[in-house]
């Protein structure tokens, strides 16, 4: 087999015109400002970390000493606060409310009222027909608590109105 020599080839990053190596030529061309600034952060978060640990050690016995002061005011408070934002919360809930209903009977067809719309024709067709299945039967003193009639023995059973239950005719 021969060996064929190639040429030195150039493996550094070249630049052309696409996104990628424009950010990479940036981030070149700001790298020390970005190290010194990199280096200032971390300096000040150590600084802050310590500082932070400092004032807990030295501090904590006159947070102990002073907590039957201001620990029921600050309990106060939170609660006050917690309250406040609760009714701001519900306050924005009733107001987005309201303006549904009053989009919605305007007929301004606000978000979701499609499916309010079904399920609202489902409850009365459900209705109407619990009502014609009510007035047709009459209440047998015998069936009152059996679970297949249903209640009055309206033939209504325990999973829906009108619906078949699991146990065959046989066992009933």
């Amino acid at each position: 087999m021969d060996i064929i020599e190639r040429p030195h080839q150039n493996h550094s990053i070249a630049f052309s015109n696409s996104t990628t190596p424009a950010f990479l030529r940036k981030i070149k061309d700001h790298a020390p400002t970005l190290l010194i600034s990199g280096s200032i952060l971390l300096l000040l978060t150590g600084l802050t970390v310590t500082a932070t640990v400092l004032c807990i050690i030295f501090f904590s016995p006159l947070i102990i000493f002073t907590s039957p002061i201001w620990f029921p005011i600050v309990t106060f408070l939170l609660v006050v606060t917690a309250g406040f934002m609760s009714l701001c919360g519900f306050g924005v809930a009733l107001a987005a409310g309201l303006s549904w209903i009053y989009r919605y009977f305007r007929g301004m067809h606000a978000p979701g009222s499609d499916r309010f719309d079904n399920g609202r024709s489902l409850i009365y067709d459900t209705a109407s027909a619990a009502q014609c299945r009510g007035v047709n039967v009459q209440p047998n003193p015998r069936t009152l608590h059996d679970p297949d009639t249903g209640f009055f023995g309206l033939g209504l059973g325990l999973n829906g109105f009108g619906s078949q239950t699991s146990r065959p005719e046989s066992e009933r």
